[in-house]
């Protein structure tokens, strides 16, 4: 029996997207998202006249304490000494004090910048994982960036939004590393974990589900 070689020219059966197609497009409004939603909050800054309070308040003071504690030359006082909280997320304040001074905004521009960002591709690369496409992807993210609470929290400088970025890194790299068949992957869902104990300790309700499955379906082979 003699084969027939495809025709390159040939366009894919209906139903069957070619290669490549569309992924341009969804990253650029996965892009467009993070950016829309970070001017956002920027505005929603230069809105807001409140005093901090609560949480809110008594997490930016630590971001504060961090950076003070860094800029004397105490670089691990961030990891051996921290309020009832884990210290990731107030970590990444102290750092944005350096750019951006002692305000409120800067901590909460540094926690938009960082896990926002953070959030929307972990969602995306969870999407295009579990359904395989691009476009499940960018609405897993987009229904993200969009949840109210997200919207509301990312104003403030609270660790829930940033426990969720997190959070979403790790699954997304959990997912990744096929059963534990990659090493490097499963390292770095490893790490992912750990920084997102990190944050908050309530991290581990959210891993211990994925976690649990991955190993039953196979992972404890590895």
């Amino acid at each position: 029996m003699s084969s027939v070689a495809a025709d390159p020219t040939t366009p894919p059966r209906e139903g069957i997207p070619a290669r490549g197609r569309g992924q341009s497009r969804e990253l650029w409004l996965l892009l467009a998202g993070v950016i829309i939603f970070v001017a956002m909050t920027v505005w929603w800054l230069t809105q807001d006249d409140r005093v901090q309070d609560w949480d809110n308040g008594l997490h930016t003071v630590d971001a504060f304490s961090i950076h003070s504690q860094l800029a004397a030359g105490h670089l691990t006082t961030w990891f051996t000494e921290f309020n009832m909280y884990p210290p990731f997320g107030h970590l990444v304040g102290a750092l944005g004090v350096f750019v951006g001074g002692f305000s409120a905004a800067t901590v909460i521009l540094a926690s938009n910048l960082v896990f926002v960002p953070l959030l929307a591709v972990s969602c995306f690369g969870v999407g295009r994982l579990v359904y395989g496409s691009d476009l499940a992807g960018l609405l897993a993210a987009l229904f993200a960036l969009g949840t109210p609470m997200i919207i509301s929290e990312f104003h403030e400088f609270l660790l829930d939004p940033q426990q969720a970025a997190i959070v979403a890194a790790s699954v997304w790299a959990i997912l990744a590393c096929r059963g534990f068949e990659r090493p490097g992957v499963a390292a770095l869902a490893g790490i992912l974990s750990g920084l997102a104990m990190l944050t908050k300790q309530t991290s581990i309700v959210f891993l211990a589900g994925p976690l649990a499955i991955v190993v039953a379906r196979g992972g404890w082979r590895n």
